[in-house]
């Protein structure tokens, strides 16, 4: 027992340092980013009077406004040795979406926009764009800084240990997290947030998007914070899960959808609900709250990769007697090595928030050219042919029920 309360305590005062960390970069309501908003705004003062122009607006062909005329494109991709140590990605605007892979191994691939109103001015952005890497012996950073945040967009693919610690520090983006079961720790100003694993320590928490957690297992011990302030929260569990839940909502419904509870407890105050219940045999402790969304119950059938049984092999024995192959029937010029695409690397799109769109198998890594020269000094760099082995995907069932 003290040896778990010591380390929910660990827990926590490292989820209070995350936490800080991300109003150091974003919330403008701590004391340094106030300080540092006013000097920037004076800053910005200074300039505007000496002719600074502002980037004109544009239309895209969807139809949606934006900033520059034209845009220029480039993709990294970057490939560590991570061990034991924790992954932490800070970023500005863009989506994230990253899949449990093999143990020890990170392969990452960034996939950077930025517009300007001249193809020069976009390329300039591009080029200040920079994704700075720090490591120690704990934890390892990728930071990613745009020079202008509003002309610049970097989107985020990859594979993970899926039992490594993962934090995510990001202004706008939705993000996408599949089978990673270490400790989670997501911060976001602006998205959605989608989890599917068996994570025993989760914290998901965004200002304005949907967060939804879909857990393959929930047990004594687990512990799970799901939050948002404009945006819908839900929780999806097996029939194994034993959990203890406890939600709020300021304006907002709970939406049970045919799930069955124990001691269920519902207080109603107006267009605010709280409720509580127990999930089996209860254990696990889930923390649902919102201030402007419904509270959603799922059940599904997931189960983890590892204990997905492959069908048996049907395949009939070849009875074809050798004399009978006439080798030289084999033409070798009918395989076209130019039809094979070798980068389908595409920034994810997870505009709705939906199990489904988790069952898909997680990007294709490319890491033929993946760039090893971080600037930490330790030995995480990896030669790219040998991490793109082990940066193989993982796909998980569809069988979600509603």
């Amino acid at each position: 027992m003290s040896e778990r309360t010591s380390e929910r305590t660990s827990e926590r005062t490292s989820e209070r340092r995350f936490e800080r960390r991300f109003e150091e970069r974003f919330d403008r309501r701590s004391p340094r980013r106030t300080a540092l908003s006013i000097l920037v705004i004076a800053l910005f003062v200074a300039v505007v009077s000496v002719g600074c122009e502002r980037a004109h607006v544009a239309e895209l062909p969807d139809g949606v406004l934006t900033l520059g005329e034209f845009q220029e494109a480039k993709t990294e991709r970057r490939a560590i040795v991570l061990g034991d140590r924790s992954l932490t990605i800070e970023g500005e605007n863009g989506s994230v979406s990253l899949a449990g892979g093999q143990p020890g191994q990170v392969a990452l691939t960034f996939n950077v926009q930025a517009r300007g109103d001249t193809r020069d001015d976009a390329r300039e952005q591009l080029d200040n764009l920079m994704i700075e890497e720090v490591g120690d012996e704990t934890s390892y950073t990728f930071d990613i800084r745009p020079h202008r945040s509003d002309l610049a967009n970097v989107d985020v693919t990859g594979t993970v240990p899926s039992d490594a610690e993962v934090r995510l520090i990001l202004r706008g983006g939705n993000v996408t997290l599949s089978n990673l079961n270490g400790v989670v720790n997501v911060l976001l100003e602006n998205g959605s947030i989608s989890y599917l694993g068996g994570s025993g320590s989760l914290t998901l928490s965004t200002r304005n998007g949907n967060v939804a957690a879909d857990f393959y297992d929930l047990g004594v011990g687990d512990v799970a914070a799901l939050s948002t302030t404009n945006g819908s929260v839900t929780l999806g569990v097996t029939d194994r899960s034993n959990a203890n839940v406890n939600a709020s909502t300021s304006s907002g419904d709970v939406r049970a959808n045919g799930f069955e509870f124990g001691d269920p407890r519902l207080a109603r105050r107006g267009a605010s609900a709280r409720f509580s219940a127990e999930i089996g045999a209860g254990g696990g402790a889930v923390n649902m709250k919102t201030q402007n969304g419904d509270l959603i119950f799922r059940r599904h059938s997931l189960v983890p990769p590892s204990t997905v049984v492959a069908p048996a092999d049907t395949t009939a024995a070849d009875t074809t007697a050798a004399d009978t192959i006439d080798a030289d029937t084999i033409d070798a010029d009918t395989i076209d090595a130019d039809t094979i695409d070798a980068d389908t690397t595409s920034p994810a799109s997870t505009d709705t928030v939906d199990t489904d769109s988790m069952n898909s198998t997680p990007p294709n890594v490319d890491t033929d050219t993946m760039n090893t020269t971080p600037t930490d000094t330790g030995d995480e760099s990896v030669d790219a042919d040998s991490a793109a082995t082990s940066a193989a995907a993982i796909s998980t069932p569809s069988d979600v029920a509603g």
